[in-house]
């Protein structure tokens, strides 16, 4: 439905192969795939990115924090995120400001969060903004280092 938003999707993930069997079978033309690339040109690719997007599997059964946010936390870029049920990871984005989230398998939910960000270049603003300074405050290496060592030193 809108055909100036490209879904730029990078890397060799296990699905990659059934996700383009249905682009194709859908014959969508804003979807393009990039196999592996070196991180420096994918942190250049990055830089002219406007959202970033996560996707876990509905069928994770443990808690995590994907290890991209950081790298679009540090980018400014906001987050859409599709998440199993199991994670809090929406709630993190939530207290970070820093993106939207649904549950994954709730594409109606998704698109709608999707299409806020992209009819809102200043709520897109606010939001890498807002994960950048999360990312400043809460995920640097000495940061890390002293929460660490705080909790040892109880």
């Amino acid at each position: 439905d809108y055909k100036d938003i490209l879904f730029l999707l990078v890397g060799r993930g296990q699905d990659i192969p059934s996700i383009k069997e249905e682009v194709k079978k859908r014959k969508l033309t804003n979807i393009t795939f990039l196999d592996f690339m070196p991180k420096d040109e994918y942190l250049q690719l990055l830089s002219v990115c406007d959202v970033g997007l996560i996707s876990l599997n509905e069928k994770l059964a443990v808690p995590n924090i994907p290890s991209k946010t950081m790298t679009y936390f540090n980018f400014s870029i906001p987050i859409v995120a599709s998440i199993d049920y199991v994670t809090d990871y929406g709630l993190y984005l939530e207290s970070a400001k820093a993106g939207l989230w649904s549950y994954s398998g709730d594409i109606e939910h998704f698109k709608k969060n999707l299409l806020k960000l992209y009819s809102s270049p200043e709520l897109r603003k606010e939001m890498g903004q807002n994960g950048y300074n999360f990312f400043m405050e809460n995920m640097l290496p000495e940061k890390a280092y002293y929460t660490i060592m705080k909790h040892f030193n109880k």
